[in-house]
């Protein structure tokens, strides 16, 4: 039993179910116990686990509706296009800018305390945070995406085909909509090492790109719309997962 109270009267809280998790016994490997479990939900007679019932998607979602009905409603960020508290997970995008970042252009410097400044005309981006996962991508227009909207492939390097950031000794924070901000500068202000994959249309390559944007850094020019790559990827279906 839990003693708590409210600002009106204290009440206390008796443990009447729970949700066990069983793991196959000697698993292999990790993966191998993770892909192996189930969970059930016992009632709970005086100390005792009562006859159990396996967790269904539909119980779950009751569960997540009983947590969630006393929570309250926030007013979210201009630029928040979706959360999901549960994940929780945040999808936001960001309008072009002028920004100073630090690329390693030979390989044999890309160490945290090298690379070159390259100030530069950031191009529109939309990221999607969810647990340790950060993806990034172009956007074509310099305004607020819809679902439909069709994105580019992020210019950026230490990205893979697909949008995902390494994410390496980069400092993010949970990703909430509060901490959108300080996620942003963390993966701007991270060291961009090499490119993981094709990341630009540049006819040389995507050193020369950068190499070129760096030599017209006292007047920041937009990214020529041709040295973009297509993404083959709409805002609904980075946000759905397909």
């Amino acid at each position: 039993m839990i003693t708590t109270s409210t600002e009106h009267q204290p009440y206390s809280l008796t443990l009447r179910s729970v949700i066990a998790i069983y793991h196959r016994d000697n698993p292999t490997n990790r993966m191998d116990s993770q892909n192996h479990a189930v969970a059930i939900a016992h009632p709970v007679y005086g100390g005792t686990y009562g006859p159990g019932k396996i967790v269904t998607q539909q119980f779950l979602s009751q569960i997540q509706r009983v947590l969630s009905s006393s929570a309250g409603l926030f007013v979210l960020p201009e630029n928040v296009l979706a959360y999901n508290a549960t994940g929780p997970a945040t999808a936001w995008w960001v309008p072009e800018r002028v920004r100073t970042c630090r690329f390693c252009f030979h390989r044999e410097s890309a160490h945290l305390d090298d690379g070159e400044l390259v100030r530069h005309l950031q191009p529109p981006h939309i990221f999607l945070m969810q647990g340790h996962t950060f993806k990034a991508f172009a956007l074509p227009d310099n305004s607020r995406p819809t679902g439909d909207t069709q994105l580019l492939v992020s210019p950026y390097w230490n990205l893979y085909k697909g949008g995902s950031l390494c994410v390496g000794s980069t400092d993010f924070r949970e990703p909430t909509p509060e901490n959108i901000s300080w996620n942003t500068e963390a993966f701007f202000s991270s060291v961009f090492t090499h490119p993981n994959c094709e990341s630009s249309a540049h006819p040389k390559s995507d050193y020369a790109l950068w190499r070129e944007i760096k030599d017209q850094e006292a007047n920041p020019q937009p990214i020529p719309r041709e040295y973009f790559l297509e993404a083959h990827l709409s805002v609904s279906q980075l946000l759905g997962g397909r």
